[in-house]
């Protein structure tokens, strides 16, 4: 089973990244702006408090190489984030 609380709180510490990131470098990535990727994370994190892992599908697609959180961390100079996050990710989903 796919430990909800612990995929939130990655979620949770992903929002901080952005919010706290100046001028935030979204090239790359699907989003017009700040606002449009921290609404989409938002609701991916109600989503899970709400119980649907379904939305865990659509998730996974910002998890993969060269998407939306690996082109994050390259452009705005987050270093090895990615990795740590991409790891817990992983090893989450693949309890179900």
């Amino acid at each position: 089973m796919i430990d909800r609380l612990a995929l939130i709180d990655l979620l949770e510490e992903i929002e901080s990244k952005i919010e706290e990131t100046e001028a935030l470098n979204l090239d790359g990535t699907i989003y017009e702006d700040e606002e449009e990727l921290l609404d989409d994370v938002e609701a991916f994190i109600i989503e899970l408090e709400d119980g649907n892992l379904d939305t865990v599908e659509y998730l996974s697609i910002h998890f993969l190489e060269n998407s939306t959180f690996q082109l994050l961390a390259k452009h705005n100079n987050w270093g090895d984030i990615f990795e740590i996050w991409n790891a817990t990710y992983e090893k989450l989903i693949k309890a179900k």
